[in-house]
């Protein structure tokens, strides 16, 4: 377990969270659009996106792998599953969500299937005997 990755995992939240905010909120878009749309009305929000996750979800992964897992000594499945949905969702952050077309597609696939290996990872957390819920 490495301690000094443990401040990553709150710091990469933090990162995402203050994107999204300045997103639906600072800049004034519709907020009944999803992130990934904001993100795709122009080129500045677009990059913005983009890299806030290029730079978070390795920090997350990171903070996952190699502090949170072993801290809670969780399976290693839990690793492969934080690692598969963070590279899934990195990859639909550089696919714009215009809602048309095969990209449009492409990302939803990516982040849907992203999402969906959070619950098993979730469930994982909520049954192993090094949590304490």
């Amino acid at each position: 377990m490495n301690e000094a990755l443990k401040p990553l995992g709150l710091l990469s939240i933090a990162i995402l969270w203050i994107v999204m905010i300045v997103m639906t909120v600072a800049l004034g878009r519709d907020n009944t659009l999803t992130f990934s749309k904001h993100a795709a009305t122009n080129k500045k929000a677009f990059l913005i996106f983009g890299l806030s996750q290029a730079v978070a979800i390795p920090m997350l992964i990171a903070f996952c792998l190699g502090w949170f897992s072993p801290n809670f000594q969780l399976p290693t499945f839990f690793d492969v599953l934080v690692i598969s949905s963070g590279l899934l969702f990195l990859v639909a952050s550089w696919i714009p969500d215009t809602n048309k077309g095969i990209k449009s597609a492409i990302h939803g696939t990516l982040a849907y299937s992203g999402a969906m290996l959070i619950i098993p990872a979730t469930t994982i957390i909520a049954i192993s005997p090094g949590v304490g819920l």
